[in-house]
């Protein structure tokens, strides 16, 4: 290996071995574009073998019908929302209250040790891995709302 300071470069490059190796003098063997076809379920438009019905993924799409609006008391656990008769593709939590903090969990009763906290108006959305669980949800002060919206998708969540 050679090491050259700024701006010098050997003369006129007659000596380009480097390490042993040669640069090639031509362009051959060296692709000038890659040659793979994209594979997979999603094809480029026009491409052989393109269905348009390929494209399409029931469950990246989100209908939301509406909000639920949950009076969440001070200290007690309340079932937010049941679990869903079919796969639900999207969710997301608003805590409305001006000053409690709301704690959600799945699949069980909510409490102070809960996995996730809402501070008063944060937003939690999920639309990746979302659970299919009961919901509960649980506030540490009067007065708390939890704002639900949720998608569902065909098929059974079971």
């Amino acid at each position: 290996m050679r090491l050259f300071a700024s701006g010098l470069f050997p003369e006129a490059f007659t000596d380009q071995q480097i390490g042993g190796r040669v640069p090639p003098g031509e362009q051959q063997g060296i692709p000038p574009v890659p040659r793979a076809i994209r594979q997979g379920r999603y094809r480029p438009f026009g491409e052989p073998g393109f269905n348009p019905a390929d494209t399409f993924d029931e469950s990246q799409w989100v209908r939301l019908n509406g909000e639920i609006v949950v009076a969440v008391p001070n200290g007690a656990s309340i079932l937010a929302l049941p679990a869903p008769n079919q796969i639900r593709n999207f969710l997301g939590f608003r805590n409305s209250s001006a000053a409690a903090n709301i704690f959600i969990s799945y699949g069980g009763p909510a409490s102070l040790n809960s996995w996730i906290r809402l501070t008063p108006n944060t937003i939690l959305e999920q639309d990746t891995r979302i659970p299919q669980d009961e919901i509960f949800a649980f506030a540490d002060a009067a007065a708390g709302f939890l704002i639900c919206v949720q998608s569902s998708t065909p098929g059974s969540p079971s």
